[in-house]
């Protein structure tokens, strides 16, 4: 249930591309097109990360824009993207992005998961309060722009360069969720080797990188299964997949029966964003597999937070005491490995957080 609330009020659409915006986000979101003002905040309205895939896949063909879903950062309602299209702003991509600039507290800098979007790192940050600066690191070809990078080891030395373009010097604070996780664990044995303090790090259901080399790595016909049926979960859809069926036609064919059966579904994504998706996926998960860490981390605070709901028989540290010097300290905490994100669970992360900080 989601209370439609907007700090100026209930505004109306007052001109054609904020009406046509209306319409979109109304079929996207599910609520009747004369509810939703232009003032209204997409996430507060209850928009997620996988809401907002849909949202700017309509929006970029219906305005031939090519806006990446960061967007909703800087114009997280109807009348600033209108503005935006209005006057054929386009949107520059950058690694760092601010979820919340202002604040008094030590920044957090955050890690997304496998698919790279920083969306899904919105209800924690939101969870945190308006005095705790966040700052999300989104994955470089987002855009479809810039090549992916290949290695773990670039994403987090690229990642470190954002962070210290905000940071220079004090106690660091990093988060990071699944594959992200990874990343962020990168970026402490990088951040201490500079003779930086990290404080805290936090890992969100991260598997450590020889728990995941335990496991053959997937083919790309199994991989798009995978990542597809991540998705259709996630809206409690059942998409019927076969990974031997569809890899007895071509590549092109298999990515179009998929992208069929998820718009019967109302799980639309045009083409090229889809293949952006996959892409990023693919390479991540690769990334992942050729990984090893050349030492442990030293003075440094690692908390795992894990899903009650996972029931892994891979030990109850996920593998990371075998990489640092100090114990691991764990947290469970309710949900599985994705609702565990969602706006009502990192209430309790964000709780567990504060304790930390103290």
């Amino acid at each position: 249930d989601v209370t439609l609330t907007a700090e100026a009020g209930y505004v109306a659409p007052r001109n054609d591309t904020e009406a046509a915006l209306v319409d979109i986000w109304s079929e996207v979101l599910g609520f009747k097109n004369d509810v939703i003002g232009v003032h209204d905040n997409f996430f507060e309205l209850g928009g997620n990360s996988l809401l907002a895939v849909n949202l700017m896949s309509k929006i970029n063909h219906e305005f031939s824009f090519s806006f990446p879903l960061s967007i909703l950062f800087k114009a997280s309602n109807i009348a600033q993207l209108s503005q935006m299209i209005g006057n054929k702003i386009d949107f520059t991509f950058d690694v760092l992005v601010p979820l919340q600039e202002k604040g008094t507290k030590t920044p957090i800098f955050g890690v997304p998961g496998i698919g790279g979007s920083i969306l899904s790192l919105q209800p924690l940050s939101s969870a945190l309060g308006v005095d705790q600066p966040f700052y999300g690191l989104q994955t470089v070809g987002l855009d479809g722009k810039e090549p992916i990078l290949e290695s773990i080891e670039a994403i987090a030395a690229l990642n470190v360069e954002k962070v210290l373009s905000v940071q220079k010097t004090g106690d660091f604070r990093l988060i990071g969720h699944s594959f992200g996780g990874v990343v962020a664990f990168e970026m402490a044995r990088i951040l201490t080797r500079q003779g930086k303090k990290v404080s805290s790090l936090v890992l969100i259901d991260s598997f450590a990188p020889q728990v995941i080399q335990q496991n053959p790595k997937s083919n790309d016909t199994e991989l798009l299964c995978e990542l597809c049926s991540v998705v259709a979960d996630l809206f409690d859809v059942g998409l019927a997949l076969d990974p031997r069926q569809l890899a007895t036609i071509d590549w092109s064919d298999q990515v179009k029966t998929i992208l069929e059966q998820m718009k019967t579904h109302n799980l639309e994504m045009d083409k090229g964003q889809f293949e952006i998706l996959f892409n990023i996926y693919r390479v991540n998960q690769d990334s992942y597999h050729t990984y090893h860490p050349a030492s442990k981390l030293k003075k440094t605070d690692l908390h795992l937070f894990t899903a009650v709901n996972a029931n892994l028989d891979i030990g109850e540290d996920y593998g990371w005491n075998e990489l640092v010097e100090k114990p691991v300290s764990i947290h469970p905490v309710v949900g599985d490995h994705f609702s565990m994100m969602e706006r009502e669970n990192v209430k309790e992360i964000a709780k567990k957080l504060y304790h930390i900080d103290k």
